[in-house]
């Protein structure tokens, strides 16, 4: 198991599979114990469970959950008062075609902008889907700002953010220059998991190798996913 000092002193921590472990449930099992030292499991998508399947759809916008594509760096729930302060994705399956790693890249990377595209990100503008039929991560935010002045979730970003007015497009890309100049790569083999602290990094994934359509579905890649409240989050009490 990980200890609390061990994720918040890097952002993230990869789980090993544990010698002897042949099924997808015994993987799931060993995330949720490492998850629970440092946080309560939550569900967020009503009536399925702590767990989300994420599988491949070779019907979906490449760019979207499940896409074949590149999944866009971002923080999950980016548009709720109270986003889970944890993200654990198990691999059931990687790619058999060698694509879908798993990309991180540090929310400290904006600190690297100049003031004037800090200035920019902190208005209260930006807006991202809706926050609807989710529970545990309290209500729609949107518009929010980038960069903000709640303490508990300063930085809220994902890649789809677009502004009419040039100048805050412009701080908007050059805050996704330092957040991929700033990624690392984290190829996951079967059984192994990642724990991300999203006050601290936004993930992604690079895009699916060629062919998936040629794949039976059962051969695609598929994650199990899985959210955390940490103990410390202030706002804990008033999620819905």
């Amino acid at each position: 198991m990980i200890s609390d000092s061990a994720l918040r002193s890097t952002g993230y921590a990869l789980l090993a599979a544990e010698p002897g472990e042949v099924s997808d449930e015994a993987a799931r099992n060993r995330v949720e114990r490492a998850l629970g030292e440092l946080a309560e499991p939550i569900v967020v998508f009503a009536g399925i469970g702590r767990w989300r399947e994420i599988g491949v759809r070779t019907d979906r916008a490449p760019e979207r959950s499940e896409g074949v594509g590149a999944s866009p760096l971002h923080l999950d729930f980016v548009n709720a008062h109270n986003p889970p302060d944890l993200v654990g994705l198990c691999c059931h399956r990687p790619d058999p075609r060698g694509g879908g790693v798993t990309v991180l890249a540090p929310a400290a990377a904006a600190e690297n902008l100049s003031a004037r595209d800090r200035r920019l990100l902190r208005r209260r503008e930006f807006r991202d889907g809706r926050v609807e039929n989710l529970i545990n991560i309290g209500l729609d935010v949107n518009p929010f700002a980038v960069l903000d002045h709640d303490p508990h979730w300063p930085f809220r970003y994902t890649h789809h953010l677009r502004h009419p007015e040039p100048e805050v497009q412009t701080a908007l890309d050059h805050l996704a220059a330092e957040l991929a100049a700033c990624r690392i790569l984290l190829p996951l083999r079967a059984g192994q998991a990642v724990l991300i602290d999203q006050h601290r990094w936004v993930h992604g994934k690079t895009p699916l190798g060629p062919g998936q359509r040629e794949l039976r579905p059962d051969r695609r890649r598929l994650l199990g996913q899985i959210f955390g409240r940490g103990h410390d989050n202030p706002y804990r009490e008033r999620a819905t």
